[in-house]
């Protein structure tokens, strides 16, 4: 038999917050992690365990801000180095999620370093494609031609360890190639490393391929000024089963290509909704740069279609930026505007 424990000890809500975290309950994982976090502080049994978990639960759940609160406590807890390296590495996404894109590109630098000393492959590779991911978001926000081609050197590294990683692994690192390419205009290249990447996911991660594929024919259709099923088929099934696994951050990302398709067919109504619609998916997901596009995408269509009723949305959002990256970028020209 193994080692019983004591009914409200440490270990006891500990365990139950385990199970809550694989069950995808939210309340009831705060509830039991809080609980073994103060019964720990006492006794100082499981502390490390415990705030690591607190780290790595709050992040799946996608409460970004949650998760880095925790974060000081769990590096101070947590001596062992592999630990330590892993909360900074939730630490850098997270921060690149809330729109502090240079801030995440220190972290996984600082990691990267580190990690070229040590015999961890999978874990390396993992922080060269998050540093791909902030610079191509940083490409998307400031259309800056160096951080692509930045992003595509890191993505050369990870490429060297291709063979040597796990499946969900090296389906991102083709993913990845595909959004580079496409946004080089190496259209057949992306689509083919796109519909390569499909075979290494599991069924609940392929709504974040799905949608780039989706993003890609919707973007095709426009520039050929062609008609394509296949952007209605993959946004269809990003969402279905984003739905079905319960993940807002794909499901507004099919919302927000569901947007673009609509705006490509002139319906421009229908558009206003779906993006509507995927702004609130991505506040769920605590996903502030995607939110970001979406204000920005209503604000041009708002101004391209003269709705002054719909440029107002920004005021009555004011308060989901304040005391992040995009807020300056929101509202600065408005408010200088304003002191003069």
């Amino acid at each position: 038999m193994g080692e019983q424990i004591i009914v409200h000890s440490p270990a006891h809500f500990y365990e139950k917050a385990k199970m809550r975290l694989e069950k995808k309950d939210l309340l009831g994982f705060v509830s039991n992690i809080s609980k073994a976090e103060l019964l720990a502080n006492n006794e100082k049994e499981l502390l490390p365990e415990i705030t690591y978990l607190q780290v790595e639960g709050y992040y799946k759940f996608k409460e970004f801000k949650n998760t880095l609160e925790v974060i000081p406590e769990a590096l101070k807890n947590n001596t062992d180095k592999e630990k330590q390296l892993r909360i900074k590495n939730y630490q850098g996404v997270v921060l690149g999620y809330l729109g502090e894109l240079d801030k995440s590109k220190n972290i996984f630098l600082d990691l990267l370093n580190i990690l070229k000393t040590l015999n961890n492959t999978e874990f390396l590779v993992e922080v060269n494609l998050n540093m791909v991911w902030i610079l191509w978001t940083m490409f998307k926000i400031n259309n800056s031609k160096n951080s692509l081609d930045e992003a595509m050197s890191y993505l050369e590294s990870a490429k060297s360890f291709f063979e040597n990683v796990t499946n969900k692994t090296k389906g991102k690192i083709l993913k990845s190639y595909s959004g580079i390419y496409f946004n080089l205009g190496d259209y057949e290249n992306a689509l083919n490393f796109g519909e390569r990447a499909l075979q290494y996911f599991e069924e609940k991660d392929l709504p974040k391929i799905y949608n780039d594929l989706a993003a890609m024919y919707i973007e095709l259709d426009i520039k050929d000024d062609g008609k394509s099923t296949n952007a209605r088929d993959y946004i269809s099934k990003a969402e279905t089963i984003g739905e079905r696994f319960n993940n807002p951050l794909e499901v507004g990302k099919s919302m927000y290509n569901r947007a673009m398709y609509e705006v490509k067919e002139d319906q421009i109504f229908r558009a206003f909704d779906s993006l509507y619609l995927a702004f609130e998916f991505f506040k769920e997901a605590s996903a502030l740069t995607l939110a970001f596009d979406c204000l920005v995408k209503i604000n041009e269509l708002a101004n391209e279609y003269n709705m002054e009723r719909l440029l107002s949305l920004k005021d009555t959002l004011k308060e989901d930026f304040k005391g992040t990256a995009l807020y300056q970028k929101l509202y600065s020209k408005e408010e200088t505007k304003c002191g003069e």
